[in-house]
């Protein structure tokens, strides 16, 4: 039988700036972190929609937000979902660059329209499954891209989302560094 964490030990596995490369600190407030939540759950990249698809309860999600020197921007979501869950999410991610390659999309937190671009993005083998995806959202009323790396990692009952957006963007390298460094801290709960 899986073994469960607890929401205080998915908190505690959560990324610190003592897991990460010099320059990260954390964010103040909840920028971003509840983007995340929707994201990480979201086994459908390219129904257009961004929400919770899987009826994941918040108590069983850990959210934590860094930004590296005043530039990029990393976001983790820790979410217990069950395996079978964990792998689907990590499918979607997988599958997401050859089924849409390119999207109108609505973003949730500000309401823009934006245009969304992704493609594969190399990642280690990790956990019991992992894919990841690089991306650049455009944002036409405001004339700026954004550019982005997703990676998501299933590990037992657990799907490990890692998401780093900015200007300059972060390294293929350093995302997976980062996300590594995640699962060892993840693997080291249990």
């Amino acid at each position: 039988m899986p073994h469960t964490p607890r929401p205080r030990r998915l908190t505690a596995a959560l990324l610190t700036i003592k897991d990460l490369p010099e320059g990260y600190q954390p964010l103040v407030g909840t920028t971003g972190t509840s983007m995340m939540g929707d994201i990480s759950t979201d086994a459908d990249i390219c129904d257009k929609r961004v929400g919770p698809t899987v009826g994941i309860p918040k108590s069983e999600t850990a959210n934590a937000g860094f930004s590296k020197n005043g530039g990029p921007m990393l976001f983790e979501s820790l979410t217990v979902t069950g395996p079978r869950t964990a792998h689907a999410l990590v499918a979607g991610l997988a599958s997401a660059p050859r089924l849409c390659p390119s999207m109108l999309t609505t973003v949730p937190s500000s309401g823009q329209q934006a245009r969304l671009r992704i493609r594969p993005l190399r990642v280690p083998r990790l956990g019991d499954a992992a894919a990841g995806l690089a991306f650049s959202v455009t944002f036409p009323a405001l004339k700026l891209t954004v550019q982005g790396k997703l990676i998501t990692v299933a590990h037992r009952d657990v799907a490990l989302t890692i998401m780093v957006i900015g200007v300059p963007a972060t390294s293929p390298r350093e995302a997976n560094a980062i996300t590594a460094a995640a699962v060892r801290k993840l693997q080291r709960m249990r």
